[in-house]
């Protein structure tokens, strides 16, 4: 695999991810290949080239901005060790949001049982969808 589209790079770490699952290493290892190929799958199109971003992102150029994991790293990979015959469906979660560091730090206070955008939902953090040109939340 010689292309560097995202595309190609997110095949790319599905294949890998695929392969760790069946590797007998210790879980902190295999905890740590997964959580760096969930990174490659949510930069493929660049850190802060994303589909979605916050309000505070959009609205204020010159903020500090993160790249956010809507589902978190840890959830994905225990979705991913609990269900490893379904990597494609687990990995529809792996997608970042541009977010302020300000808006990082409302989402830390979520409740911890909310996952995705439920904990943007509680902490009244907007977003917006690029692709769609409209408010997702």
């Amino acid at each position: 695999m010689t292309k560097s589209t995202p595309a190609a790079k997110i095949e790319s770490a599905t294949k890998a991810i695929q392969a760790i699952l069946q590797l007998d290493v210790l879980e902190r290892h295999k905890d740590e290949l997964l959580s760096l190929m969930i990174w490659k799958i949510t930069e493929a199109e660049g850190k802060y080239r994303l589909r979605y971003c916050t309000e505070g992102a959009l609205r204020d150029p010159s903020a500090k901005k993160q790249h956010e994991h809507v589902y978190s790293r840890s959830w994905l990979i225990g979705q991913l060790k609990a269900n490893p015959d379904r990597v494609q469906e687990v990995l529809q979660h792996a997608f970042g949001c541009v977010i302020t560091v300000p808006e990082h730090q409302r989402l830390n206070r979520a409740p911890k049982d909310l996952i995705g955008w439920d904990r943007y939902r509680a902490t009244g953090v907007r977003v917006f969808d690029r692709q769609a040109n409209d408010w997702l939340l």
